[in-house]
């Protein structure tokens, strides 16, 4: 089995409002942007505190358009949670319970005579448009 990557230790020092081995209530909650896509999965027992540290240090929280949120009766339920939707679900600014080489997804913004054109070649080849896109990217 490949190594996970972990960027902080067991309890995230931004998220310490639950001390170590309690079984507070806690927050998974998924954040979108405009288009619907997926840009992080998180945990809390502190909702506004987590947002305003994500305000203060992350680059992509201004595109937060849309919270989805879900409670469990504890902190150990929710961590599970989360590192299950982080693998299943691949939102694209999460570094934690990702493996190295998982593929992420990207957000692409195209002119509409852009997504016809990919749609064409990705037709054309029997590709999805993913595929097509990291078959070129691959190629160059």
């Amino acid at each position: 089995m490949e190594k996970l990557s972990r960027r902080h230790s067991r309890q995230p020092k931004h998220d310490q409002d639950c001390p170590p081995g309690a079984s507070a209530p806690t927050t998974l909650y998924r954040l979108y942007d405009a288009e619907g896509v997926l840009l992080y999965v998180g945990i809390t027992a502190n909702r506004e505190q987590r947002w305003e540290g994500h305000r203060r240090s992350s680059s992509w929280w201004k595109q937060v358009a849309r919270k989805e949120l879900s409670s469990y009766p504890s902190r150990k339920l929710a961590v599970i949670a989360e590192r299950n939707a982080v693998r299943k679900e691949l939102p694209v600014h999460n570094v934690e319970y990702t493996y190295p080489d998982q593929p992420k997804s990207v957000a692409v913004t195209l002119y509409p005579q852009q997504i016809k054109k990919l749609n064409r070649l990705a037709q054309q080849r029997g590709l999805s448009r993913a595929a097509l896109l990291r078959q070129i990217i691959d190629a160059a």
